[in-house]
């Protein structure tokens, strides 16, 4: 019996549960300003471990590199995924994620994805 579930038996069924290009393009482009805005709310979260000018600092210090890493991670995106869309190697991937984390003053992916679901509409 055949099965449309994404396995390794059916790639066109696992590649069809993949966002396109385009689809992530958009929402990419959505998010970037929310990476920004994330930031800034940082600082006025109860407890927060950055100062507000260090939050400032973590603005101006994120490269274009790991505010794009940044916006694919918060799509929820792996680190195999995004090295793909960008055409770098996972570990590259990787360590902007620390990067960023450290940044940004999270601890996980799911983190980062919490702050941005915070700001969605």
């Amino acid at each position: 019996m055949k099965s449309d579930s994404p396995s390794p038996e059916n790639p066109e069924a696992a590649a069809a549960t993949q966002p396109s290009p385009s689809d992530l393009a958009l929402r990419v482009a959505d998010l970037e300003m929310r990476l920004l805005e994330v930031l800034a709310m940082v600082r006025e979260l109860p407890g927060a471990s950055m100062s507000r000018s260090e939050t400032s600092m973590a603005l101006q210090d994120l490269s274009a590199r790991e505010r794009e890493v940044a916006r694919y991670l918060s799509l929820g995106l792996n680190s195999a995924t995004v090295a793909s869309e960008l055409g770098i190697s996972v570990h590259t991937v990787r360590s902007h994620r620390r990067r960023v984390y450290e940044k940004i003053g999270v601890h996980s992916q799911g983190e980062l994805m919490a702050r941005f679901q915070r700001i969605s509409p």
